[in-house]
């Protein structure tokens, strides 16, 4: 990374830049992912050999946390930086899956169904996205995509309930939830690390588990009962269903 302090002159000939310097770091982008870079308020985000990370209004350059391994092998085509959502969403080589990164809660998710990577960008304010014979913008408020409902899924990290101790029984799981609009939930469950199949898939219908409507809070329980090392949760809003 080099860096170019001073200001640029203006239509006087006052200001001026000094010389090109070379920050002491080992992180850089690399030339296939040249259109990864974006400017956030942090700084600038990229793509580097160690994956996503930040060059910081401080002059440091830092790999970002907790970052989705199963997509650091995709070169990125297209950075668009939306900020009403406090978002970078960088489009990738190969695949319709574009990943978001939240930069105000630090967090990962994906969007799907979006072809054409390389169009998109900001217009007056929102978020534009180019299909073979339209084009689509963003609108806050609405959860559909082209009047296809937007499926939510949650998933929760690994949880070892025995630590150290290793294998244990888990006969039951509480999920503690409020009643916002009428849905059907569906939870998934996966045991030992193994992301590739789920043992458990149980559905809820809201409207039956919360009888007085908005606003309230309810519990979903489950009765479960298998031996295991380790556990994981997903939570989808169903497509459709509220």
């Amino acid at each position: 990374i080099q860096l170019l302090n001073g200001e640029f002159p203006n239509a006087l000939g006052q200001g001026s830049f000094q010389s090109l310097g070379t920050v002491n770091t080992d992180i850089g982008v690399t030339e296939e992912n040249s259109k990864s870079i974006v400017t956030i308020p942090e700084g600038i985000l990229f793509k580097s050999k160690k994956g996503f990370s930040l060059f910081s209004r401080s002059n440091v350059a830092d790999v970002l946390p907790n970052q989705p391994d199963d997509f650091l092998k995709y070169d990125v085509v297209n950075a668009v930086a939306v900020p009403p959502m406090n978002e970078v969403r960088f489009f990738l080589s190969g695949i319709d899956t574009v990943l978001v990164y939240n930069y105000k809660k630090h967090t990962w998710n994906t969007a799907t169904n979006l072809s054409h990577a390389g169009s998109s960008a900001m217009y007056s304010g929102s978020f534009v996205y180019a299909q073979e014979d339209s084009i689509l913008i963003e609108t806050s408020g609405t959860y559909t995509d082209n009047g296809t409902p937007i499926v939510l899924t949650i998933g929760l990290p690994w949880i070892r309930p025995a630590g150290e101790l290793g294998a244990c029984r888990v006969y039951h799981i509480n999920t503690l939830l409020n009643y916002r609009t009428n849905h059907t939930l569906q939870m998934d469950v996966y045991t030992n690390y193994n992301n590739d199949a789920k043992v458990a898939s149980i559905l809820y219908d809201a409207s039956k588990a919360v009888p007085n409507g908005v606003g309230q809070g309810y519990l979903l329980s489950s009765h479960f009962g298998q031996e295991l090392t380790s556990i994981r949760l997903t939570y989808t809003d169903m497509s459709g269903s509220g």
